[in-house]
């Protein structure tokens, strides 16, 4: 983001709030992300690898996500909160915090992975479902996951697998931002905080009107198709139910603002 541009965080800081973000783009080159620290008082970053790495176990280090794991962004968002209500009670604040789950490759750990039908066979030979996404050059992808990254993508035929993993990574985001939710209700400050969740693209699943490139291609965000442009905007204002829900889609974003 250029600079002149006024970030949200700059606004709500200068209204008199505590800013504060816990973002996945922490291993991000920094001149990528740096306009995300502009108006923020707080954020975690690397630096509170070491702190998180003793808790969080190695698998769910490396699962569910490839840039910064949910329960790593879950524990420090709660720890900011707590902070938060220690040192700036009264204090009116504003958390943005950035699940990077559910995104492709969709890897959530294998506890979240429970929509797929046992009695269903993911690599069937006869099943060429897939054969359209394997001919184009995102297949290639899917490919080397297989080989590289995640076993459970070798040689799959069936895109009812990977969507599967696919809502497998929205159970576990959804766990990970009940945790934040509940650090809310546990110190007193969910009935009066303003939450908005929120994405930044939707995601295609085996639609096959997606154009990369000029090939059709599934499991992507690539391209303004009806399903990639399908975000979610859910809004619980203080003291109220929710107001408006959309779809859950990638790229999950929770905000909260609080004025006492």
């Amino acid at each position: 983001m250029r600079e002149g541009v006024i970030m949200l965080a700059e606004l709500l800081k200068k209204a008199g709030y505590r800013t504060a973000q816990v973002t996945t783009l922490a291993d991000f080159p920094q001149a990528f992300c740096s306009h995300l620290n502009r108006g923020v008082d707080q954020h975690a970053f690397k630096e509170f690898d070491a702190m998180y790495k003793s808790s969080i176990p190695n698998l769910e280090q490396t699962q569910g996500g490839h840039v910064v794991p949910a329960p790593r962004i879950s524990a420090q968002a709660s720890d900011i909160l707590d902070d938060l209500v220690k040192h700036h009670a009264g204090t009116p604040f504003s958390l943005f915090v950035h699940f990077w789950d559910p995104h492709t490759p969709y890897i959530p750990p294998e506890s979240f992975c429970k929509f797929y039908p046992a009695a269903r066979d993911p690599r069937d030979p006869m099943n060429h479902a897939l054969d359209q996404l394997y001919a184009c050059n995102i297949g290639g992808w899917f490919r080397d996951w297989g080989k590289k990254l995640d076993a459970r993508y070798k040689d799959v035929t069936d895109p009812e697998y990977i969507i599967s993993l696919y809502d497998g990574g929205i159970a576990y985001a959804d766990h990970h931002v009940g945790i934040v939710l509940d650090k809310l209700e546990q110190l007193g400050l969910a009935d009066s905080t303003v939450i908005v969740i929120t994405s930044d693209h939707g995601e295609t699943m085996a639609e096959t009107n997606n154009l990369i490139c000029g090939q059709r291609a599934m499991f992507s965000h690539v391209g303004l198709t009806d399903p990639n442009c399908s975000i979610p905007f859910i809004v619980k204002e203080s003291d109220s139910p929710v107001l408006l829900a959309l779809t859950l889609t990638p790229h999950c974003r929770l905000a909260f603002s609080n004025r006492s």
